[in-house]
């Protein structure tokens, strides 16, 4: 019974994440099921810098460093925390030694996946510029199996966390509940009787 009122919650699909739906699969009217994907959700208030030091230079970088970021071809600058050094090393095309660090930034609204930048943490230098990608994304996905009911948030609405995207309906989820009450009451009408 437990386990059916789980899945009839399921039928409203919530937003895993704070962001602004840039995607969405389905509409009102068509029937999903378990699995099926709804709709892409982006957090782009924080980027990622990934960018290669020298792996001399990248033994003195701790995390939560303070880096200061420039983006390529602008003059705007911004301040970025050290989230991540890589374990290991690589060679780059001039068979330098190199360590990967994640550099996260906050979003003024104008970095976008794919935007390069260089970066200095103290007087460390980046060997090369680096690529931002995206902190948060998620793909939303059906749960249980239905028809599209309603969608309340569609492409480019902002969603909070636990918002519900859309409402889907199931019969067979109706049904279920119903034998499973029933199913529920003949259980405690025997405890009571044994």
């Amino acid at each position: 019974y437990n386990s059916t009122l789980e899945d009839i919650e399921k039928l409203n699909v919530k937003a895993p994440i704070n962001g602004v739906i840039t995607a969405m699969y389905v509409n009102e009217g068509d029937s999903v099921s378990n699995g099926t994907k709804i709709c892409e959700v982006l957090d782009n208030s924080k980027m990622i810098l990934t960018i290669p030091f020298n792996t001399i230079d990248a033994q003195s970088i701790y995390y939560g460093a303070t880096a200061s970021v420039t983006i390529d071809n602008s003059f705007y600058s911004t301040a970025g925390t050290v989230t991540r050094i890589a374990s290991g090393t690589v060679s780059n095309e001039n068979n330098a030694s190199i360590t990967y660090v994640d550099i996260t930034v906050d979003n003024p609204g104008g970095i976008k996946d794919g935007d390069t930048a260089t970066a200095m943490i103290g007087d460390i230098a980046c060997n090369t510029s680096g690529t931002f990608s995206c902190d948060g994304k998620k793909t939303v996905t059906a749960k249980v199996n239905g028809e599209v009911k309603k969608i309340h948030n569609d492409i480019g609405d902002y969603v909070y966390s636990g918002n519900t995207i859309l409402t889907i309906e199931s019969d067979t989820l109706d049904d279920s509940l119903k034998s499973s009450n029933i199913s529920l009451r003949d259980a405690e009408l025997s405890l009571e009787n044994t």
